[in-house]
């Protein structure tokens, strides 16, 4: 599951959310980058509060480049993306990894 398909289950696509329902004892793990990206489609502080709280309270786990720095960027991207669109260049954030071992 994409991006995408993340996208329209947070914003409550019938057909998502039907999808993910049926399974519902499943445990989903997505990619650090699916998890930024989703972070960087809020645009107001409710949007930003609504998917923080879809997160905790769904099966998802996100699946960290490296727990410290994908954490990080996360929160970099929360604090940034709506005080001023700020762009953390994911680049960066591998470079940040690639640095640390």
């Amino acid at each position: 599951m994409d991006t995408d398909f993340f996208y329209e289950y947070f914003s409550q696509n019938p057909d998502a959310v039907a999808s993910l329902n049926e399974r519902v004892d499943a445990f989903f793990i997505i990619g650090f980058t699916t998890a930024a990206e989703l972070f960087k489609t809020t645009y107001n502080k409710e949007k930003l509060d609504k998917l923080n709280s879809a997160f905790r309270k769904s099966n998802l786990e996100i699946l960290h480049i490296d727990e410290d720095i994908s954490e990080k960027a996360l929160q970099l991207i929360q604090e940034f993306q709506l005080s001023h669109a700020f762009a953390i260049s994911f680049e960066w954030i591998f470079n940040q990894q690639n640095s640390i071992l």
